[in-house]
């Protein structure tokens, strides 16, 4: 388990464009951007110790000193902005989604479905909560 300790002193966190920056890693990358862009699941991707990691995860356990319950879901749909006031932990107890609405996880959008003759029904994809629930 990566602790926020370690997180900061690996990295910088720049809250204006939440972005993470190295800060111990080897000479050539000190102080240049953390990351890459990884357009399959469409979000910003680090590799620490050989694993790979989704920004917004590292910078919610280096704000909140803990890791999320459940998962990172972006307010505004944006997966690459990871600004902290843009990041959500989404868990299905805590803001009880409604029926009908589940969190895709790797794709980090909201699922609508309705049953229809006993089978599901995709109803859409949707970068927030308000735009599934009006479906």
């Amino acid at each position: 388990m990566i602790t926020p300790e370690y997180l900061d002193s690996r990295f910088h966190y720049n809250a204006k464009i939440g972005c993470l920056f190295w800060r111990n890693a080897k000479k050539q990358y000190v102080g240049k951007l953390a990351g890459y862009f990884y357009p399959k699941k469409n979000a910003w991707i680090v590799k620490i110790d050989g694993l790979n990691y989704r920004v917004a995860k590292l910078v919610w356990i280096m704000h909140h000193k803990m890791a999320p319950l459940g998962s990172i879901y972006h307010k505004n749909g944006d997966l690459s902005d990871n600004r902290i006031e843009n990041l959500v932990d989404v868990k299905r107890e805590k803001y009880d989604l409604p029926p009908g609405i589940s969190y895709h996880k790797d794709m980090g959008r909201f699922v609508a479905y309705s049953w229809e003759d006993g089978r599901q029904v995709h109803l859409g994809c949707f970068g927030t909560l308000e735009e599934a629930v009006s479906k």
